[in-house]
């Protein structure tokens, strides 16, 4: 399935390799970070745009897209961020995920945090977010799942996953379900590198922390965590939680016995350790201060992606059955409000689109219309939301109302010039849903096929 998301608070980039993975196609992407630009410039070929608390940022958002992705930065929510919540301004950032989906009603939330949301200031916090989200017509789902039990990548990470649905877009959304956990077949050696690293990683016999780590540190097989004035092995070898303050240098970042003596993991190996591909990802040279607290503060990669194709599952129901299902019962109350307008744009419902010659010469508006024509005689309502996912390929085409009937339908809706009150009115309750959804089931791959023909 081909779908459009956002990628906001982007860090490296963990959101958009998944759902690339899937498919997905980053319309839009924000980071106020500049270290962290680099490295997701280094891997996505774009630099994000910056700070979007910024109205001028807000508005580069494309108007339409399905799903918009945020893991909100966790300082405020979490134990090593003092726990300050909404009282800090990036615990408000959260409202800032509320008024981009206000705005442009994309028909999945897909939101990251620490498991503390959910208990900081005794769940009041984690009650304004749902029963917000709920004020804004999304339908909540959330989780904690754990890296190493539902990702099988050995880490022990607990994060707090939210899905939110548009219950008008999505009407199918009680299908969701959060993925079921897997085996962890992986060990940390699959993470890590086989080679001698850099010799800055390793512990040298004159260094005054030597002979404990020495001590304690035997096993290949585990990952330690330098606790000041002890070394804590972890029995159940896997990783510990990578956390961003590794980045504050010193003894925060994991340790392992090698071939080679004691050292601490790689900026490379934490990424590895977040589910990156070792040998695709790329860092740019940047201090390793930076590496860490980026790999500290990601998510982990292939939870994303396995969340992510349980939320696709669901849209592709919607749109192989509740969309054509809601076209159908809904189609005469959609008809009666399209023909009040019908004389004024100059189109008449009854002529069909086959009736019609393709006049354009320039070949987007060309192949604009016939997308339309197509849509039209599929079903007979997609024509509205076939113009908008037609703009969003051709945005330079040239409309003609005559040729493409319900412009004017369009132009309401999303903020064009145009009036139309009736057509309001039926919006509002709900009748245009149906058009919305069954309209990218017949335009969506009609469109793929039409760019790939274009490309020949």
């Amino acid at each position: 399935m081909k779908f459009k998301f956002i990628d906001l608070f982007a860090g490296v980039g963990g959101f958009r390799m998944a759902l690339q993975n899937l498919d997905g196609r980053c319309v839009f992407s924000s980071e106020w970070n500049q270290h962290a630009k680099e490295t997701y410039f280094q891997n996505y070929g774009e630099y994000p745009e910056g700070d979007i608390t910024l109205d001028e940022t807000k508005a580069k958002i494309p108007e339409q897209f399905d799903i918009l992705c945020g893991g909100f930065p966790c300082q405020a929510f979490s134990v090593a961020g003092n726990q300050k919540g909404f009282n800090e301004t990036r615990g408000t950032l959260f409202f800032d995920i509320v008024d981009i989906a206000k705005k442009h009603q994309p028909r999945v939330l897909f939101l990251e945090n620490v498991k503390n949301l959910i208990s900081h200031d005794k769940g009041n916090t984690f009650e304004v977010i749902k029963n917000t989200l709920k004020e804004i017509g999304y339908a909540v789902y959330f989780q904690v799942l754990n890296s190493m039990t539902h990702a099988n990548v050995p880490q022990n990470r607990e994060r707090i996953f939210i899905v939110a649905f548009n219950e008008a877009l999505v009407p199918n959304h009680a299908e969701f379900q959060f993925p079921e956990a897997i085996p962890l077949t992986k060990t940390i050696h699959d993470f890590l590198e086989t080679r001698q690293v850099d010799q800055k990683y390793y512990y040298q016999p004159d260094h005054k922390y030597y002979p404990a780590l020495d001590t304690a540190i035997q096993s290949t097989d585990t990952v330690f965590q330098w606790r000041r004035k002890y070394v804590r092995e972890n029995k159940s070898n896997v990783c510990p939680t990578l956390t961003a303050n590794m980045g504050a240098g010193g003894h925060n970042v994991p340790l392992i016995r090698d071939a080679f003596g004691i050292r601490k993991l790689t900026p490379k190996e934490c990424f590895a350790f977040q589910g990156y591909p070792m040998d695709v990802f790329k860092m740019p040279e940047i201090a390793d201060s930076h590496l860490y607290m980026q790999a500290g503060n990601s998510v982990t990669m292939p939870l994303i992606q396995r969340i992510a194709e349980q939320i696709l599952e669901v849209l592709i129901k919607n749109l192989k059955k509740g969309g054509v299902m809601d076209i159908q019962k809904e189609n005469e109350q959609i008809q009666e409000a399209f023909e009040i307008e019908a004389d004024e744009i100059g189109f008449c419902l009854d002529k069909k689109w086959g009736d019609y010659e393709n006049p354009y010469e320039n070949s987007d508006t060309a192949l604009a219309f016939d997308l339309f024509k197509k849509g039209w005689q599929t079903k007979a309502q997609a024509v509205p939301e076939g113009f908008v996912l037609v703009k969003k390929v051709h945005p330079d085409a040239i409309v003609h109302n005559q040729g493409l009937g319900l412009f004017k339908e369009c132009q309401v809706i999303y903020g064009w010039d145009g009036k139309s009150k009736d057509f309001k009115d039926a919006l509002n309750k709900g009748f245009y849903h149906g058009v919305k959804l069954g309209a990218k089931a017949v335009l969506e791959t009609t469109m793929i096929e039409a760019q790939e023909q274009g490309n020949d």
